[in-house]
């Protein structure tokens, strides 16, 4: 049977799949260091979207070695720091409006405040508080409400991340399984590239089973007090479903909370994956001035209307060189399969294969 979370993402990733990874615990590990927590997940951070449907964070490739993040388990042998300047990324703050809603097309939504004028969204904030009704026939379906709204933060230069996952991607792997004793498979590894973050959310998903009388919940959000979200957000359901609220305690002045990551996925062959286990292989690494590696032709099997093929693949579809016996290929992210499961993208996340 599919977890909540696995469920959360694979609907979300299908209904809205240019948003990226949907998370079902957005809140920042307690594990990272204060000042980390403060700001939440960000771009750079490499590491797993875990089995609870949280991410784990290994390093960041935007932060030096000396910074508290690395402090514990140190960075991979063949860290560099990537410097970005301000023209590198871009934010849209905010990018959704207060009392935004994500959900599967088959969920019906319907305004619950009075007052609200003709026209106005299915969601409305006034006077600090909003009130939806969501409605569906279908056996399942995934939603999640944005009273605060979001931002959107994204990398725009994206070559020199994709370069660096071709250089570093085995050593990544070797780091998380060696070093931070992680039991990840071969196509785990995420290289974040963009996010949305917020400062209060709630989620929900639900699987119904036949014979049921569908979905049928209320939400509403009154003003926070004294950082009690769950008692300033609630919701009155016909059926229990699993569901998720925010972070708890909240605060005003954090958006801390990551509910989607964009980015690269990186994977390489089982075999190297086994040995890295055993603990019987050492990876050379060769300098960043080394030929880039021989890029496989391959084009991703994809967007409606183009040629699907798997050889032959155009070079925007693509990334690397001729140059070297390892072959990679990576793909840049739209959205893909969540972890072993899920939906046929437009685009793949980003693969490099070794």
């Amino acid at each position: 049977m599919t977890s909540p979370q696995d469920l959360y993402a694979i609907l979300l990733t299908r209904s809205e799949p240019r948003r990226g990874y949907p998370l079902w615990f957005p809140e920042p590990s307690t594990t990272l260091p204060p000042d980390y927590r403060d700001v939440g997940l960000r771009t750079g951070d490499v590491g797993v979207v875990t089995e609870h449907g949280s991410f784990d964070v290994f390093f960041n490739i935007c932060l030096p070695r000396n910074h508290r993040l690395h402090s514990t388990y140190g960075v991979p042998d063949v860290f560099r720091q990537i410097n970005l300047s301000d023209h590198d990324s871009q934010s849209f703050e905010p990018s959704d409006y207060r009392g935004c809603v994500v959900a599967t097309q088959s969920i019906h939504q319907r305004n619950l405040t009075i007052g609200v004028a003709a026209g106005a969204p299915a969601i409305a904030a006034v006077q600090g508080g909003l009130g939806i009704g969501f409605t569906s026939s279908s056996k399942e379906g995934a939603l999640l409400i944005l009273p605060e709204g979001a931002d959107q933060h994204d990398l725009r230069n994206l070559r020199v991340f994709e370069q660096e996952a071709m250089r570093c991607g085995k050593a990544w792997y070797e780091f998380a399984i060696q070093v931070l004793g992680r039991r990840i498979g071969p196509d785990s590894l995420y290289l974040i590239t963009g996010c949305h973050k917020t400062s209060s959310w709630s989620l929900a998903t639900f699987n119904q089973r036949s014979g049921s009388s569908g979905f049928n919940a209320q939400f509403t959000a009154s003003p926070i007090i004294n950082g009690n979200i769950n008692a300033a957000y609630t919701w009155q359901m016909t059926t229990a479903v699993p569901r998720r609220t925010g972070p708890d305690p909240y605060d005003a002045t954090k958006k801390n909370q990551t509910v989607f990551i964009r980015g690269y996925k990186i994977a390489i062959r089982e075999k190297i994956l086994l040995a890295f286990l055993r603990g019987d292989v050492a990876v050379s690494y060769k300098s960043p001035n080394a030929v880039p590696p021989k890029i496989q032709s391959y084009r991703y099997v994809g967007s409606p209307g183009s040629e699907d093929t798997q050889s032959g693949g155009s070079h925007s579809d693509m990334v690397g060189q001729p140059g070297d016996e390892t072959d990679i290929v990576l793909h840049q992210m739209n959205a893909e399969k969540v972890n072993n499961f899920g939906t046929t993208p437009r685009k793949a996340l980003i693969k490099c294969v070794y």
